[in-house]
């Protein structure tokens, strides 16, 4: 893919989850939600820009795996540029993949003292695409030996995942650390087939997590 054409899909991706964000601040009609089938089976009705959202990047997500796109008429995107996608959107929009918490700085204290301790997401049908799609997406690219732009390109998502969504996605962001100590121990299981460069990206992502001290507190 050229520079050109890598340039435009990237403004096309952004644009599009950009339109979500000015989706969610109108109320939308009920002619123009529409339901979706999720990846744990479940249904949701969505407005326009959201279902657009979901498609692109659950095609990101197939791309990154070597799978056919569902949605973008694409025959052919590098694995590299697949997950470097990925990263501008969790990037810029990790909020809308993120549970938000009921703030207790309301005038209903009564009420809310109840709801404090309970969390929801926006867009469910997104943080679904991150536990079911690029989760498994990351572990395989971490636990093959894949080339190192695509390593490289994976343990940087692997580090904004347990940045941005330990708390949602607790189960994944338990099984990157033990294969990412597991690589940095030098634990035969984890590093026999891997080369020390790849030990060096783990204890980089390490690194990046104790100086998110959130991070280890959550787990």
């Amino acid at each position: 893919m050229s520079s050109t054409a890598a340039a435009t899909l990237r403004q096309l991706v952004m644009f599009v989850v950009d339109k979500v964000v000015e989706e969610d601040r109108r109320l939308l009609l009920a002619s123009e939600l529409e339901s979706i089938t999720l990846p744990d089976g479940t249904t949701q009705s969505l407005g326009p820009a959201a279902r657009d959202t979901f498609a692109i990047f659950e095609d990101l997500c197939l791309l990154g795996n070597g799978e056919r796109p569902q949605f973008l008429e694409l025959e052919y995107l590098h694995k590299t540029f697949a997950l470097e996608l990925i990263e501008s959107v969790l990037t810029n929009y990790h909020v809308l993949f993120r549970k938000a918490r009921v703030s207790s700085n309301s005038f209903h204290t009564s009420i809310l003292a109840i709801l404090t301790s309970l969390s929801y997401s926006q867009h469910a049908e997104l943080l679904l695409l991150l536990q079911h799609h690029l989760s498994p997406l990351l572990l395989k690219t971490l636990s093959e030996r894949s080339a190192f732009p695509l390593t490289l390109r994976g343990t940087r998502v692997v580090f904004l995942l347990l940045k941005q969504f330990s708390a949602e996605l607790a189960t994944e962001a338990e099984v990157f650390l033990t294969l990412l100590i597991k690589l940095v121990s030098g634990e035969a299981e984890a590093s026999e087939t891997r080369p020390g460069w790849m030990r060096v990206l783990a204890m980089e992502i390490m690194r990046g997590c104790v100086l998110v001290s959130l991070i280890v507190r959550r787990l």
